[in-house]
């Protein structure tokens, strides 16, 4: 078992480039029409790959090479940014930050710069985790400002509701 592959995990697919999350040539059917909202099946397979290998990172250790990782920091993660940004025009960026890549807003306030790190809804982010490599990469190159986390299941979702509860998220425990 732990030498499955994604080919084992899901059925040979002709569209991973064309769907971000789900749509009728995957895992949307009619039956299933009230949740299509919370379907993903790039969430689906990491939760499979996590459950069958106990060392799956969904990408924080670097290794973005799964399908539903491949295209996630620019197709996901990057379209998170750029929704968030839009909040406020002309006065966020979207950058990418830290050895991952990762994109994040720089946003003014009247309180001094605001940075949302667009994070993976699989990692943690507690002191231990924003303290290793990868994350604490990010955080250091996105230079001063508060630091706020925005997972992409919500940004996709509810840009505007995943924006605003960043300020009251709390650490992982």
């Amino acid at each position: 078992m732990a030498g499955l592959g994604y080919a084992s995990i899901a059925p040979e697919r002709s569209n991973w480039s064309d769907c971000s999350q789900a749509c009728y040539r995957c895992i949307q059917k009619y039956g299933n029409r009230g949740y299509h909202g919370l379907l993903d099946w790039r969430l689906g397979l990491g939760f499979l790959r996590a459950l069958i290998n106990g060392s799956y990172a969904s990408g924080l250790d670097g290794n973005f090479s799964f399908p539903e990782l491949i295209d996630w920091r620019e197709r996901v993660a990057r379209r998170c940014a750029d929704e968030i940004a839009l909040l406020k025009p002309g006065s966020a960026e979207v950058r990418l930050a830290g050895k991952l890549s990762l994109p994040f807003v720089k946003m003014a306030s009247d309180q001094g710069p605001i940075n949302y790190l667009m994070l993976h809804p699989f990692w943690r982010i507690n002191a231990r985790e924003r303290a290793k490599d990868a994350l604490g990469s990010a955080i250091a190159e996105m230079g001063p400002g508060k630091l706020r986390f925005i997972d992409t299941f919500d940004a996709t979702r509810r840009p505007v509701n995943a924006w605003e509860k960043s300020a009251s998220r709390p650490d992982d425990p």
